[in-house]
């Protein structure tokens, strides 16, 4: 199965660059290096990917995805880069050629061909472990990499993107 991910990322800046972090899925590295420019929490850095020959979605399908901040820079609490994983999207290619999502016009759904990948189109995915689990951590909480310590995030992808359901 493919998919398209989008990870919503945002920084707490310091030093003379961006926070920029690697991410990859199930093992293999999607993304050697996305910067995270923005500060801004209502306008996150969206980074979006595809990942191939992954497991179709469903009730029990999970993906483990690991997050690294690639350039740490600390000098005291006011000086600290950071980035900050809001969320994790997905969209799935089921009927193997082309990403669709549900459109309705007049009470019926049908699918559509989509090249348009932002989070408003695209499935939320939910977190169900973290490890390791940074001190006081919730899940679902906003997952902060404040050095080089590499997460590894267990995410259920409950729904196929392009299935016709209600809204």
């Amino acid at each position: 199965m493919d998919y398209k991910f989008l990870v919503s990322a945002t920084q707490d800046s310091a030093g003379s660059e961006n926070a920029k972090i690697k991410i990859e899925v199930e093992g293999a590295v999607a993304v050697a290096s996305a910067e995270i420019a923005s500060t801004d929490t209502d306008n996150p850095t969206g980074t979006l990917f595809e990942v191939t020959g992954l497991d179709a979605t469903g009730d029990s399908t999970t993906i483990d995805v690991k997050y690294t901040l690639l350039n740490d820079y600390y000098v005291d609490a006011d000086t600290d880069r950071n980035a900050r994983i809001h969320q994790f999207h997905y969209h799935d290619k089921t009927n193997g050629s082309a990403y669709q999502r549900p459109e309705g016009h007049n009470g019926v759904v049908s699918l559509v061909t989509t090249t348009s990948f932002v989070d408003a189109n695209m499935d939320g995915a939910e977190m169900t472990a973290i490890s390791p689990t940074p001190p006081g951590y919730t899940l679902n909480e906003t997952l902060i990499l404040d050095d080089s310590t590499t997460y590894t995030v267990t995410y259920k992808l409950p729904l196929a993107a392009n299935s016709l359901r209600e809204g």
